[in-house]
């Protein structure tokens, strides 16, 4: 195996493109069919398609398709319908209490709908996004 065999089958980490609790256009989800080895055995990767939403509220940058194998992303992924995009997300951690432990879990929380590249996307507060539509 080459050293960059396992980045390659993996994909681009979304936890690597985006930080927790900052918020990006997530525009559609894909499931490869693929897995990866894990410790804890085998993980299903789901691949998200995003963009960047920039300083000025505004989308930025072209789209990046993200992987993921943490298991509330992947099933959250799977309930996907086609009109739940494109929509404004963000990762959060959350602490849950799996097999008689706690442990973190990455989740990926709906912020807002997302209307257009020409929409800004206005954050009043951590957590809220409000579509200037909305505004009065």
């Amino acid at each position: 195996m080459g050293m960059f065999d396992r980045d390659k089958e993996f994909g681009n980490r979304i936890d690597d493109q985006y930080g927790i609790g900052v918020p990006f256009v997530l525009l559609g989800v894909n499931f490869p069919g693929r897995t990866i080895s894990t410790k804890l055995g085998d993980s299903e990767i789901v691949e998200l398609l995003t963009m960047r939403i920039g300083d000025d509220g505004f989308v930025t940058g072209s789209e990046i398709v993200c992987s993921s194998i943490a298991s509330a992303i992947v099933e959250k992924c799977r309930e996907a319908d086609d009109d739940d995009f494109p929509a404004v997300v963000e990762l959060r951690r959350v602490t849950s209490t799996k097999h008689g432990r706690s442990v973190s879990a990455l989740v990926l929380q709906y912020v807002a709908p997302y209307a257009a590249p020409t929409t800004r996307v206005t954050v009043s507060a951590p957590g809220d996004v409000i579509p200037p539509a909305a505004k009065k």
